[in-house]
């Protein structure tokens, strides 16, 4: 029995072998006749998509220009003739169902009233269904899908890359990472020659996550290191990634401070802490990542981090440091104070001035904007500065300053001279302190007393001399020569500068063992009374015993 399959297969076989044919068509015309020839596919014929399909036409002599045709619009021309005939050769690749499907024809604009059209037929692109973007998770798996459903019987491979490039040998991609995003085609192969193509991209995306996230309690002190707050992200791809930050609830994203540093996976976004950086700059802060891309679970396209961060503003550090005006009690001390920014105003200035063995010799609060101070010091010895300023968020000391205080002169508290022998005396001299250096010189001078002579003087040298005790000291000294009657005497202590104290005068001191014969002049072992007329003999073992007549 007759059924249309048969048919339609029966159609098809006659319509081969028209367009395979050579098929001439004679126009009347006074001038010439133009017969077309073709040699493409035939009618009918179902190539694949992404394929390749070429069309051949030849005139039998030149003509104004010739033409291939797709349902009435001119595809192709060609208006170049060699020799007695024109050939046209149009290739359609790749082939593409939506455009290049249709009736195609040989067209010969002989003249420009004179048209020759040959009739091909219908060309059918059967279409290769695949998603030309796929996606997987970044370390996820993905199978890649290709198919032609209009073509059960098509082979398909799939290559790494071009359709050139290697086969794969499982379209399956296990633990996905950023080399596997690339392109990949998908190669259907039919009645074993005719080759379709369809590129696919496969993007590896992954959601964003937080990789490194500040600290809850931040604390940055600008003054001391430049710190970045950075937030440490994964997210792609970067092209729909989002990044908003928030500073007590308001957005801060666009402030110049913010930066964004993109990767292909992996990324950063930092708060910039500079050098003048104020209190005002803490808070409570909040970072946003989103990923608005569509492929990924809506439940993890966003994530955020909290954090608090506290700028501390330590005080202007004192640069400039210096002693002038140095005195043996007195000095200036100077400093400068470099403010960047109003948090650095210290609220106090302190200083500290210590003796060579770190011990405090005295301590100063000032006022925070004070630039100046006095120093009070003993003299002629080593001394430190330690100059520190002070506010809310602590403190900075400035470089120490040392330097030795000058020489002073030495103050007397008080003295006494006693007699010796006949003409010999010594002194103890008690010192409220000594100018800061060594005491090796006692200056005296002397006259008899009661007398307006003029002062004999004489240089006493100390040995051991007394060391430079700042706080004083007693100097003593026996053996020193001055006249044989009552004296009265002047003295001065000079210390290693060579700076004397102030010149104290004053009589003799009558020693103890004087005190039963004030009248007598000690000759070694007889005692003469000088104003008596007999003779007082006195002994003296360990004390002077005198016996006198007094006939007087």
């Amino acid at each position: 029995p007759f059924r249309p399959r048969r048919a339609l297969i029966v159609c098809r076989m006659i319509r081969a072998i028209l367009f395979w044919a050579a098929v001439a068509i004679a126009i009347p015309s006074s001038k010439m006749q133009v017969t077309l020839s073709t040699i493409i596919p035939p009618s009918g014929l179902t190539v694949l998509e992404g394929g390749t399909v070429n069309f051949g036409c030849t005139a039998s002599s030149c003509v104004q220009s010739l033409q291939w045709v797709k349902n009435g619009t001119v595809r192709y021309s060609a208006t170049t003739c060699t020799g007695t005939s024109m050939n046209i050769l149009y290739t359609v690749n790749p082939l593409d169902p939506d455009r290049d499907s249709g009736t195609y024809q040989c067209r010969a604009q002989v003249t420009n009233e004179t048209v020759v059209t040959l009739l091909t037929g219908m060309i059918t692109i059967a279409r290769i269904n695949a998603t030309r973007d796929q996606y997987v998770l970044y370390g996820g798996h993905v199978t890649l899908s290709c198919s032609v459903p209009s073509l059960p019987n098509v082979f398909i491979l799939w290559r790494n890359g071009s359709a050139t490039s290697e086969i794969l040998q499982s379209p399956t991609i296990t633990d996905a990472g950023l080399s596997d995003g690339h392109t990949y085609t998908c190669q259907g192969v039919f009645n074993g020659n005719t080759n379709g193509y369809k590129a696919i991209n496969l993007h590896v995306i992954t959601p964003p996550i937080i990789l490194v996230s500040p600290p809850v309690e931040n604390v940055v002190i600008p003054s001391i290191q430049l710190t970045n707050v950075t937030v440490y992200i994964q997210s792609r791809p970067w092209d729909t990634t989002t990044i908003t930050w928030y500073k007590n609830g308001n957005n801060i994203s666009n402030a110049s401070n913010i930066t964004v540093a993109s990767g292909d996976l992996q990324g950063s976004t930092s708060l910039i802490i500079s050098r003048t950086a104020s209190r005002q700059d803490g808070g409570v802060y909040t970072v946003g990542i989103a990923n608005s891309l569509l492929q990924l679970p809506a439940e993890s396209r966003y994530v955020q981090t909290n954090f608090t961060l506290h700028v501390k503003v330590l005080p202007a550090k004192p640069t400039n440091v210096s002693v002038t005006n140095l005195t043996s009690s007195h000095a200036t001390l100077r400093w400068n104070l470099s403010i960047f920014i109003p948090d650095e105003t210290p609220d106090s200035v302190r200083v500290t001035l210590l003796y060579s063995n770190g011990s405090t010799a005295s301590a100063m609060p000032l006022n925070g904007t004070a630039t100046m101070a006095v120093l009070k010091y003993l003299p002629g010895l080593d001394y430190q500065v330690n100059l520190m300023t002070k506010n809310m968020d602590g403190s900075v000391m400035a470089a120490p300053v040392s330097f030795r205080a000058p020489y002073g002169a030495p103050l007397i508290s008080s003295w006494s001279i006693y007699r010796t022998s006949y003409t010999l005396y010594s002194f103890s001299i008690s010192l409220n302190f000594t100018g800061g250096a060594q005491i090796a010189q006692v200056n005296v001078s002397y006259r008899v007393a009661g007398t307006s002579s003029g002062w004999s003087p004489t240089l006493v040298t100390l040995n051991p001399p007394l060391e430079g005790l700042v706080l004083g000291g007693t100097v003593r000294s026996d053996g020193f020569t001055a006249s044989h009657g009552p004296c009265e005497f002047q003295l001065s202590v000079v210390n290693g500068a060579y700076i004397q104290s102030a010149l104290m005068e004053g009589n003799e001191t009558v020693g103890r063992w004087r005190a039963l014969c004030p009248l007598c002049v000690y000759c070694r072992v007889v005692y003469v009374c000088v104003y008596c007329v007999n003779v007082c003999m006195c002994v003296h073992v360990f004390a002077c015993v005198c016996m006198c007549v007094y006939v007087c």
